[in-house]
C-alpha cells in the first residue's frame, strides 16, 4: 500500500539527500531568479519608458534604449514602435510591444513559449503575470 511505500522512502538515503540538497536548491534558486530576472525585465521597462518620453521616439539601436544585454529588437519603427525581445538564457522569453493604445503610445509585455526551464518558470510565475496580466486582458503601460 502506499504507507508502506511512503515508509521505504523515508529511509532511503539517495531519496533523502536528493530531497534535501537537489530539490531545496532547485527549489530556492528559482524563487531568487525569477525575483532577479522580474527585476531587470522592470528596469529595462523603465529604461525604454523614459527615453520615450524624453524624445518622444525610439531608436533602431537598442542601446540608445536600454543598457541591459537582454533586449534586442524584433522590428522597431522610430515614430509607430514596434516588438522588442526580452531574452532569459540567450532565448527570447518575453515580447515587449510598443503601439498606439487608446491613440496614446503604450507597452505591453507577454510571456513567449520556449523549451528553457527558467523561463517557463518566469513567464508562469504569479508575479511576471501580475506585471502583464489585468483579470480581462493585457496590462498597458502609457509612455505618454
Amino acid at each position: 500500500n502506499s504507507y508502506n511505500s511512503c515508509q521505504k522512502l523515508s529511509k532511503d538515503e539517495s531519496f533523502q539527500k536528493f530531497l534535501n540538497e537537489d530539490f531545496l536548491k532547485l527549489y530556492k534558486n528559482n524563487g531568487y531568479l525569477i525575483n532577479e530576472n522580474l527585476q531587470n525585465l522592470k528596469n529595462t521597462m523603465q529604461d525604454i519608458m523614459i527615453y520615450y518620453k524624453l524624445r518622444y521616439s525610439f531608436s533602431k539601436d537598442v542601446k540608445d534604449m536600454s543598457k541591459n544585454k537582454n533586449l534586442d529588437i524584433l522590428n522597431i519603427d522610430e515614430k509607430d514602435g514596434g516588438t522588442l525581445l526580452y531574452k532569459i538564457n540567450n532565448q527570447a522569453c518575453v515580447g515587449i510591444e510598443l503601439t498606439r493604445h487608446d491613440s496614446r503610445m503604450a507597452m505591453k509585455i507577454y510571456g513567449i513559449e520556449n523549451l528553457d526551464k527558467e523561463c517557463k518558470l518566469f513567464i508562469q510565475s504569479p508575479s511576471f503575470k501580475d506585471l502583464s496580466y489585468t483579470k480581462k486582458d493585457f496590462k498597458w503601460y502609457y509612455l505618454e
